[in-house]
């Protein structure tokens, strides 16, 4: 199998959850024919900023980039949520896919907002096919007004 990448695409890391070591996994995403990954919670800690730039040499090294981070829950506070921007910008990341929830999502649609204005970094609702708040087009809708 080639190790070449024919798209633009990466793959997240939860689909090797059964995967704890990040070499292993940074091995399988090249086995796949990838170099892009999402790293979840799963394979790093978002609250460990020098730890994850360990994480992210283990798959630079492997010629895997690191191209977001996530699926996280955003709820508002912005001393945790700044961490995960931190961890993203390590990794040269320009993406953090998110969760919010309907009970502190105005705040951390404010938060969010901020960070990632400061950042530079781009926010992505991950709707788990409707089964998480934002994951109605009426939600949707809602939350892109704000």
């Amino acid at each position: 199998m080639s190790t070449k990448p024919s798209m633009d695409f990466g793959v997240q890391s939860f689909c090797f959850r059964n995967f704890k070591d990040n070499a292993e996994v940074a091995g399988y995403v090249k086995q796949i024919g990838l170099n892009k990954i999402e790293v979840c919670g799963v394979h790093a800690d978002f609250s460990d900023v020098d730890g994850f730039k360990q994480v992210v040499k283990t798959y630079n090294d492997a010629d895997v980039n690191v191209i977001s981070i996530g699926v996280q829950t955003f709820e508002g506070n912005e001393e945790v949520e700044r961490k995960w921007f931190e961890c993203a910008q390590a990794a040269g990341a320009k993406h953090i896919s998110a969760h919010v929830r309907i009970d502190s999502y105005e705040k951390a649609i404010r938060v969010i907002k901020k960070l990632s204005d400061e950042f530079g970094i781009r926010v992505g609702l991950h709707c788990h096919g409707g089964y998480m708040f934002g994951g109605s087009p009426d939600v949707i809708e809602h939350l892109l007004a704000l």
